[in-house]
């Protein structure tokens, strides 16, 4: 068979996807979403996936390499000109952005988290400096731009403790479970 263009949505979505798989992954690939797969019986029998649907490729290569498997890529040959899609791309789409933001709240809370938390108290600081100084060249105080401040690093904040919590708490809860399991003791003090 012959390979025909890739729709302009289509690709757009694609390299969205792509970007958005790399990061749950932290490896990046050029076809994150293409379902030809050949695994070996070595990766069949590691992979420990969840996913029924269509976002089980972006899931398939974040939980590859969290397992540190090795993932190549061969060119192949694909067909848009025939109607042989299940499901529509922008459900397809949003199906599988839920999925992986939901894989990397999991498995990276402090990217998840930490990342919009930091762009938040940024802006929060930014506004913050404009109000004040806007403040001292009219003295006059502008309490809405005060408030979005406010709330830009409360919000800021809150995410940024969220994500440093969940990074810690899986590491903290399981080396005293395995202390306990190993016949140590489990917590310090005790």
């Amino acid at each position: 068979g012959s390979t025909s263009r890739i729709p302009k949505y289509r690709r757009g979505g694609q390299r969205f996807l792509d970007l958005l798989t790399a990061v749950g992954a932290m490896s990046a690939v050029t076809d994150s979403q293409c379902g030809y797969r050949a695994l070996s019986r070595n990766a069949i029998e590691s992979l420990d996936l969840e996913e029924r649907g269509f976002s089980v490729e972006s899931e398939m290569l974040i939980e590859a390499k969290a397992r540190n498997l090795i993932v190549t890529e061969q060119p192949i040959r694909v067909r848009y000109d025939l109607d042989g899609s299940t499901k529509g791309p922008i459900s397809h789409g949003f199906g599988v952005v839920d999925r992986v933001l939901r894989i990397i709240a999991v498995r990276h809370p402090l990217l998840f988290f930490g990342v919009p938390g930091l762009v938040f108290i940024l802006l929060g600081l930014f506004q913050g400096i404009e109000t004040m100084e806007y403040y001292n060249r009219t003295t006059y105080f502008p309490i809405g731009d005060a408030l979005l401040t406010i709330i830009f690093l409360m919000f800021g904040a809150v995410s940024g403790f969220a994500g440093i919590i969940l990074n810690v708490m899986p590491k903290a809860v399981v080396r005293p479970l395995n202390g306990r399991q190993s016949g140590g003791r489990g917590f310090p003090g005790k």
